[in-house]
């Protein structure tokens, strides 16, 4: 049986347990494949360290910052055709951080989202507020309803004038929805 002297632990160990490589002389790492691993672990660690630190050092306002920037100009980003995709951009004064955070001041609480007053609008100081995820999807392209037709909709269920299903219908959303919307458990508040 073959066997090499490991260069990081000193042991000599068997030629299997060390990693190919062509570029060596007899085909072997010089390190066996326990020192590579343990070697890989430590450098796995230490750059955790160095990522928790660097996050510590940076306010929860700068990731929704670097989040907005990515959603607006990174096609690779998921969210992209939603924001940047249809033209929704970010004011060049909003390039600083620092800019950033002295118009939008901090978060109220760390649920707290960026959110445009208008949606069709870009991401600048006058279109821009913190809002809570519930606030946010009221005002989101996604949602059917204003809050004109939400009166609507208590309206018609508190004056019996018509069935769940029927207002349903006639504003194309669930019946569930219709529930939700009556008993207060969705858009509670203007």
């Amino acid at each position: 049986m073959k066997t090499k002297a490991c260069t990081k632990c000193k042991e000599v160990k068997p030629f299997n347990e060390f990693c190919e490589r062509s570029e060596k002389k007899d085909g072997r790492s010089s390190h066996c494949k326990v020192c590579v691993k343990a070697h890989y672990d430590a450098h796995k660690e230490l750059m955790a360290d160095k990522r928790r630190a660097w996050r510590k050092k940076k306010p929860p306002e700068y990731f929704v910052w670097q989040s907005m920037r990515a959603r607006c100009s990174n096609p690779n980003n998921k969210y992209f055709s939603r924001y940047g995709g249809r033209g929704i951009t970010i004011c060049p004064e909003w390039d600083s951080f620092d800019q950033f955070f002295k118009d939008v001041g901090p978060r109220l609480t760390s649920v707290h989202q960026i959110d445009r007053i208008d949606n069709d609008g870009n991401y600048e100081p006058k279109n821009c507020r913190w809002s809570t995820p519930a606030e946010n999807v009221h005002n989101s392209s996604a949602c059917r309803l204003t809050w004109n037709e939400v009166e609507l909709i208590r309206n018609y269920w508190e004056s019996g004038d018509m069935m769940q299903r029927d207002i349903a219908t006639r504003f194309n959303i669930a019946p569930c929805t219709v529930s939700s919307i009556c008993a207060y458990r969705s858009w509670r508040t203007a």
